[in-house]
């Protein structure tokens, strides 16, 4: 998540919808990304995890970019066979139902949950 204090918005980025683009993008234009020792160190923080540790973001106006759930999950499968040790699609549908607590199980959650809270 990035924001912006002076301007008091904020950019919910939820994964495998261009969010590492836009992220660069916003940096660029003075955007920072959200940090705390309580939060995960990479940009993909939920809204609700965000406004727990910096409440006044409740007062910021949001943005969130969201993707075709198909072509998302096209992008994660992709994403995950290039460079990984899967070797075919039925390999990586096993890998995540043998592991439902894998880290990368991110990219399995619904977009929503990134803006699921309610201030939204």
């Amino acid at each position: 998540m990035l924001f912006r204090k002076d301007k008091q918005i904020a950019f919910v980025l939820p994964t495998r919808c261009g969010s590492t683009s836009t992220k660069y993008f916003l940096e660029s234009i003075g955007f920072s990304q959200i940090k705390h020792p309580d939060l995960p160190t990479h940009h993909h923080i939920k809204y609700s995890e965000a406004v727990r540790v910096y409440p006044n973001l409740q007062g910021y106006k949001k943005y969130g970019i969201f993707r075709n759930p198909v072509e998302r999950f096209v992008s994660t499968v992709d994403y995950l066979l290039t460079g990984k040790p899967f070797v075919s699609p039925e390999e990586f549908l096993d890998f995540f139902n043998k592991n439902p607590d894998h880290s990368l199980n991110i990219f399995r959650r619904p977009q929503v949950e990134w803006s699921d809270h309610d201030d939204i």
